[in-house]
């Protein structure tokens, strides 16, 4: 977890020494609600079949309600907690130095084992890690810096000739080409309008990634259509 985040079902807020812990809460929670929901419905139907053979005083079927919203309450945590497992699950089998790269079974199973662990309980400090020889602590720094000063390099200025809204989908405004060839669709977009310069730093066939000049606001910089320069 890059963060440490309160979890509103242990009343506990997660991080590296609970991490584990957590998975493990969530990965059996569902199957315990699921086999309860299961057994409370049995209760209900069997409770429901037995009436049939005495009535109450007013003549109709007692229920007995409570059951009936426990196997409901049941079934729903079921439902709902494989889906947050899911989403954790799915960042806990990916690692962040790798999201770029193809991950392999063996990766996942050293990430398993070292960072969340069998038992749940966690490995280190969360801040250390075990290196490869001939790596660094800080290599990874190293290059993201270097990356940035090769973006400097080969940004190029641009002119804007055509006003664009922002939109996600410039369907009306362009054409619908562009619209579905979005390179990174979770990515702001940049409003600029006629006479605006921008620093164009990456490109594609129809979109290109920008910071408007002079910089105005934090929201200076996104993707925009390529044919307005």
């Amino acid at each position: 977890m890059k963060m440490d985040h309160h979890c509103p079902w242990i009343n506990a807020c997660c991080g590296h020494l609970n991490h584990g812990y957590f998975l493990h809460f969530i990965h059996w929670a569902p199957i315990g609600c699921t086999l309860c929901a299961i057994m409370l419905a049995s209760a209900v139907y069997h409770d429901w079949k037995s009436a049939n053979h005495w009535r109450s005083e007013t003549g109709e079927k007692p229920f007995v309600y409570p059951y009936d919203l426990g196997s409901w309450n049941n079934l729903s945590q079921g439902c709902l907690l494989p889906t947050v497992y899911y989403s954790h699950a799915k960042h806990c089998l990916r690692s962040p130095f790798e999201a770029l790269r193809t991950i392999t079974w063996i990766t996942r199973i050293w990430y398993i084992k070292y960072v969340l662990t069998w038992s749940g309980c966690a490995i280190g400090d969360g801040i250390h890690w075990p290196l490869r020889d001939g790596c660094g602590e800080y290599d990874l720094t190293a290059e993201q810096i270097r990356q940035k000063e090769m973006k400097q390099l080969i940004r190029r200025d641009y002119l804007i000739h055509r006003s664009y809204n922002g939109r996600y989908c410039p369907c009306c405004q362009f054409s619908c080409s562009i619209a579905l060839n979005t390179p990174y669709p979770d990515e702001p977009r940049l409003r600029v309008t006629v006479g605006d310069t921008v620093t164009v730093t990456r490109w594609s066939k129809h979109w290109i990634y920008g910071e408007l000049q002079p910089i105005k606001s934090s929201f200076s910089n996104g993707l925009h259509p390529g044919k307005l320069n």
